[in-house]
Order: structure tokens, then sequence, then C-alpha cells
């Protein structure tokens, strides 16, 4: 779908008919131009498709694995990422250039199958300007979270475990904010680490999706009593704004 500025629908298309694919996880590339790829793969497996604001094609790539999760940008190209099972699989990154042309792919195992220990569950994935990569999950219970910083080449540089009894259930969204803060949304506190994974602070709020605001502020979305609601505040805790869609789900 194509929404126009006031809501109106513009136009609708088939995934299949015009991408090649279906259900795809989508991304903003630029210059008004897309990047999708399928999230379940059919026979052949994934595909990268890059296309205008209109949905012309501009190039289509193959891309290995199973199951797509995430779909993200790093500097000068693009990072897949999902787990090749269910609990406590492996966890496949692939590294592309704008282009869609493979850098590198890579498994890591930051869970054990055989004893059900370590991360349980890939929950989010992002890149900071410098290309170092930070991903999220979760373990069994009690539900501590845990974060892996990798590195531009696909190294790891730590994977660390977060004990605060405030932090639970995984950090369920990560942003990066001026590339020495990590950002991540628990169930009910966001944890702000620096980039060696130390926490510097613990603001409470209600389980939500971040992005890093341009300013280097955070901006936050989530539900609550039926409404949607999206702040601004600082890496201080400080609420610069907010504003409050009522009953959205009505």
């Amino acid at each position: 779908f194509r929404l126009s500025a006031t809501g109106t629908v513009d136009w609708t298309q088939s995934q299949q008919s015009v991408l090649g694919i279906t259900q795809p996880v989508m991304l903003p590339a630029g210059q008004d131009e897309l990047l999708f790829m399928n999230r379940w793969y059919a026979v052949g497996g994934g595909r990268l498709v890059k296309t205008d604001a209109n949905l012309n094609i501009l190039w289509s790539k193959p891309v290995g694995g199973s199951v797509v999760n995430f779909l993200r940008p790093t500097p000068g190209g693009y990072l897949v990422a999902y787990q090749t099972g269910s609990d406590y699989s492996p966890v496949v990154i692939i590294k592309t250039d704008l282009n869609g042309d493979l850098i590198w792919q890579k498994t890591f195992s930051f869970g054990n199958e055989q004893t059900s220990t370590g991360m349980r569950f890939l929950l989010d994935i992002v890149s900071d300007n410098l290309g170092n990569i930070y991903l999220s999950g979760v373990e069994d219970i009690p539900y501590r979270p845990e974060l892996v910083k990798i590195s531009p080449s696909g190294d790891v540089i730590f994977q660390k475990v977060y004990a605060q009894p405030n932090l639970i259930y995984g950090f369920g969204s990560l942003a990066v904010v001026n590339n020495n803060r990590i950002v991540g949304s628990s169930s009910s506190y966001l944890a702000v680490l620096d980039s060696t994974g130390a926490l510097v602070n613990a603001i409470e709020q209600p389980a939500a999706n971040l992005h890093a605001a341009a300013d280097g502020n955070l901006l936050i979305g989530y539900t609550e009593n039926s409404n949607l609601h999206i702040r601004k505040i600082t890496l201080d805790g400080v609420e610069l704004w907010k504003h409050t869609s009522d009953i959205a789900w009505n």
C-alpha cells in the first residue's frame, strides 16, 4: 500500500507479482528507494530486492538462509539476521554492500541447544555509524537480557548478560545514540549502556520500540491502556514531549 500525506490510498500492488517475494521485511534505502527481503524463504532461498518509490525493481539479489528476522542498515551496506531454528539455535548474520552483494556471512552460537543455556531468542540487531553491530537476546528463566557486540568484520567483541532485577525479558528493541550509547527496552525499564556494554542508566518505561533522534535524544513508541504513545526523552530520562492517540486499537 502507498498512502498519501492525508492517509488516502494512492495504490495497492501484489507483493508476489511486483517483487517476486511475499511477506517481506522492508527498509528505506535513501533517495526514495526501498529494500525488501522475504521473511519466509520460498524454494530457492531468499532475495534482496531494491526498488524505486513506485516499486520498479532496480536490482534483485539472492541471499542464502532459512527465515529472516531482521533487515537493517549498516555503513556501506545492509545486515540480514536470523536464527537457524527455534530456542537456543545459532544466529546467522549476513553483511552485504549497497548493491546487495555479499561481504561476509557468519554463524554464531550465542546459546547452547543441548544444555538450554545462553541466548534463547534473538530479539533485535542494530549498527552504529562506525559499522559495529549490536544484537540483543534473552535467556530462559529468569529471562535476563543479553547484549552482543560484533566488529564491522564480523568478530565478536563481547557477549554480556544483565542480572539487574529491573531488566528482564530481554531487550526487545535496540537503538544506538551518538555512537556511544546503546539503549535497550526491557519489559518495564530502558537500559542505557556505553559502547563497552556497561550499564550507565536505567529509566522506568513500559516496553517500547526505540529510535535514535537526530539531535542525540531518543524516540519511544508504545501502547498503554489501548492508547498509542510517542515520547521524546533525553538519555537521562527527561521527557521533552509526549503525544497520545486515544484508543488507537478501536
